[in-house]
């Protein structure tokens, strides 16, 4: 097997798991999934909101 022919399946390896990878992010049955991970940084906020409205408000957070 000539080191051409390797460098050429290994690519079209690639490439199918490229394709894979973009068929698995793209299928609908995932949209629960993201829109939770896009919700991560917001958790959390509303202890934030009450922490800082209570300083606010002169109560001692201590």
């Amino acid at each position: 097997m000539d080191l051409n022919t390797i460098r050429s399946l290994e690519t079209l390896a690639l490439f199918v798991l490229f394709l894979v990878l973009i068929y698995l992010l793209y299928r609908k049955t995932n949209d629960k999934t993201f829109e939770e991970a896009a919700n991560l940084p917001f958790v959390g906020d509303e202890t934030s909101t009450e922490i800082i409205t209570k300083q606010k408000e002169g109560d001692d957070h201590e």
